[in-house]
This record gives C-alpha cells, sequence and structure tokens, in this order.
C-alpha cells in the first residue's frame, strides 16, 4: 500500500489507511476487521459528498469492502472508483455506478483484460507482487 500512499501525497491527496488486519478488543469499535471499517466509515465517510474517495483493498480488504458496499446504501454517493490488489472476496459486489477492478496476481502483461464476472479482473503483471504498478 506505501506505493499508493505516495503517490496520493505527492498528488495531494488526502489519505487515510487502515490496517483492518490489526483489529482487537481493546480497540473500540474495532474489534473486528469489519467493525473497525465500519467505525471509520461511520467516524470520517459517511459525510463525504460528490464520490472523491477510492478505495484501494488488498487481499481480505476485498472482503472488508464488500461488506461496507452491502451495509452502506450511500456507497456509491461517496466512492467513485474501488481498485482491488489480489482481493479473496467472492460474490458480486453492489458497485453498479463505482467502477470495481481487481488487479490478480498473473504472469500477463500489466493490466491485460483477464474476466468479468462478480469484479473486472486484470493481470497485475506479476506473480509475486500483485498490483504495485498501478497508479490510480
Amino acid at each position: 500500500m506505501l506505493p499508493y500512499i505516495k503517490w496520493a501525497a505527492e498528488n495531494e491527496f488526502d489519505v487515510l489507511a487502515l490496517n483492518t488486519n490489526e483489529c482487537g478488543s481493546e480497540m473500540n469499535g474495532s474489534q473486528t476487521p469489519f467493525d473497525h471499517a465500519q467505525t471509520v466509515w461511520d467516524d470520517f465517510l459517511s459525510a463525504v459528498q460528490d464520490k472523491i474517495v477510492f478505495i484501494v483493498a488488498h487481499s481480505f480488504g476485498g472482503v472488508v469492502v464488500q461488506k461496507l458496499t452491502k451495509g452502506n446504501s450511500n456507497f456509491e454517493d461517496i466512492v467513485s472508483k474501488v481498485a482491488f490488489t489480489d482481493s479473496v472476496h467472492m460474490g458480486k459486489i453492489r458497485c453498479d455506478s463505482t467502477p470495481c477492478i481487481n488487479w490478480v496476481s498473473s504472469s500477463k502483461p500489466a493490466d491485460t483484460h483477464l474476466g468479468d464476472g462478480w469484479c473486472e479482473m486484470r493481470s497485475a503483471g506479476s506473480i509475486n507482487i500483485p498490483g504495485h504498478h498501478i497508479l490510480l
């Protein structure tokens, strides 16, 4: 995620980084990855307007975003695009008007279209470091 954060800072974006893997009972509102993401959504993002939020979600972060799409009726009003990197989420994501792409490990050239289904899939251009070439 660090290349995305660096790029965003260099391009004068505000960045809110979540590590939903580091949750626990001692963190109020963050007992689980889903609780943590929902707390951040409620406290910082739910009042945002004009589709100015871009999400990059890696691995299990895709499952967390999938739950956010289902639990927040205003998700598509707030989120402009979702980029998944080797997301492990399964099933359709409610992103009818929000473009969602999952860059997955592949030996095919970077950004090669690999198919559609629950979410468009493109090659990350590597089988070792998924998605690190992408600049949103």
